[in-house]
């Protein structure tokens, strides 16, 4: 059987129909505006085998995600606010995206002083609260935690920040690490990722998992 070829197919016109053709150029088919792709169609498949390179998606589709679990142990003395290993370094993909940030983490602690965390973008603040008239000298945060007087004996306790990156600063095929930072806010005492205050190296305590999440967001 020979081979056909084709360099255009026109489509109908009237009622239904349309006037935008589906043209061949060697390995490369282009869809006219208004063309319809036949139900069942697989992007990405064979014998439909369609680049999205230069595709745009409608603004508040999802088109990226990454996402890091940490289940090791690590502990924080520092009144400045010091990198965890909770991070994603998420490479964009498109411009002006916005990215949501999600991280839970397990903390335990033994002070009665204040605590902070931070979901950073490359060392800088993301999205901070409004500072209180009289404590403009405190360092804004993400989200700041100002426990009641703890015991050592105490589990960690779960935490969560989501925080959304909307500076429209976003482009395309650049890495951004979005991480989580901690700071004892009296310097002094020391808090734990993913295991109890007075856990020892031994302890056959269930291991504790924690977690972070980033989502892109078409605009």
């Amino acid at each position: 059987m020979s081979e056909l070829s084709v360099d255009k197919i026109t489509g109908k016109t009237g009622t239904g129909g349309s006037n935008s053709p589906l043209q061949f150029s060697g390995d490369t088919v282009t869809l006219g505006t208004g063309t319809t792709i036949g139900t069942g169609a697989t992007i990405g498949s064979t014998p439909f085998n369609a680049s999205l390179t230069s595709a745009s998606f409608p603004a508040g589709h999802c088109i990226k995600t990454g996402y890091t679990q940490v289940g090791t142990v690590s502990s924080y003395n520092s009144s400045t606010y010091t990198a965890t290993p909770l991070y994603v370094d998420h490479v964009a993909a498109a411009n002006g995206s916005h990215i949501c940030i999600l991280c839970q983490f397990n903390i335990s602690f033994n002070l009665s002083s204040g605590t902070g965390f931070k979901i950073l973008k490359d060392g800088a603040d993301i999205g901070v609260g409004t500072l209180e008239s009289g404590h403009t000298s405190n360092s804004p945060a993400n989200i700041t935690f100002y426990p009641h007087g703890r015991g050592t004996n105490y589990a960690p306790d779960s935490m969560c920040i989501q925080v959304m990156d909307t500076s429209g600063s976003i482009v395309k095929n650049t890495t951004y690490r979005f991480g989580l930072y901690i700071a004892t806010l009296d310097g002094n005492h020391l808090l734990y990722i993913n295991r109890g205050a007075s856990w020892g190296t031994g302890a056959t305590t269930t291991a504790n998992l924690s977690t972070i999440y980033t989502a892109e967001i078409a605009q």
